[in-house]
């Protein structure tokens, strides 16, 4: 099963992701993106807020909600980002015969 997840993943990433809302099948890639503020960066051009959202890392939802509130600006929130990590998700539903042995992944033929 690992061996055909790995054949379908990197299919996917070959070939783009693909739907078929008819017959329900569906092979998606989707893009999942995490950010870790940096306290350097936010005591740098936010200091008047470093002690409420830094406590040896950045509060991210305490960080998010003084941005969506106005009180800092998306240019800011820009600057102050440490880290940011992109990592993928993928979707895939298959009728479960495609799983038998010696069925290829492109093959959806009986």
């Amino acid at each position: 099963m690992a061996e055909v997840d790995a054949r379908i993943k990197q299919t996917i990433d070959t070939e783009g992701s693909f739907q078929d809302i008819t017959n329900g099948l569906y092979a998606i890639k989707q893009e999942r993106k995490s950010i870790k503020y940096s306290p350097v960066l936010v005591e740098q051009y936010c200091p008047e807020f470093a002690l409420a959202v830094i406590d040896r890392h950045v509060n991210n939802e305490k960080l998010l909600k003084l941005a969506s509130s106005g009180l800092i600006t998306q240019d800011t929130m820009r600057k102050v980002i440490g880290d940011e990590k992109i990592t993928y998700a993928f979707f895939i539903e298959t009728p479960a015969k495609m799983f038998s042995p010696g069925v290829k992944v492109n093959d959806a033929s009986p």
